[in-house]
């Protein structure tokens, strides 16, 4: 709840349908991650990572979904196969019951806030222009 809270600009909602979007760079398709009243958001546990250097995110698989939000430096994060760079004041969702780990340490400072939950999300998306 914390994080959500921080990132409210970035998240829009739409009579309480609450939607995230994104561009994935390297197919250029903007994707929509939606979230029903019927079916809220429940809230698990949040919190910060501070590194002064050379962070590398570990690999799993979680149950939750995890939104992460920069502040500082650069994060290095490969989920679902698909390798993203996520810098100061930019966000991913990493959605449940997908693979995602570091794919390389951190070049200095690096900071973000972090929230896990639990949602039926659906995913929509279409192709940038």
């Amino acid at each position: 709840m914390c994080l959500l809270l921080l990132v409210a600009k970035k998240i829009k909602i739409f009579t309480n349908v609450i939607t995230i979007q994104y561009i994935h760079s390297q197919e250029q398709i903007m994707r929509y991650f939606t979230c029903h009243p019927d079916n809220p958001i429940k809230y698990s546990i949040c919190g910060q990572l501070i590194s002064e250097d050379s962070f590398l995110h570990q690999k799993r698989i979680l149950s939750e979904h995890v939104l992460i939000m920069v502040n500082d430096g650069t994060l290095l994060i490969n989920s679902n196969n698909m390798c993203y760079s996520v810098s100061k004041g930019q966000y991913i969702l990493l959605r449940a019951n997908e693979t995602h780990f570091g794919t390389n340490t951190s070049k200095g400072r690096l900071s973000y806030f972090w929230v896990h939950f639990t949602a039926q999300l659906d995913v929509l998306s279409h192709k940038k222009e």
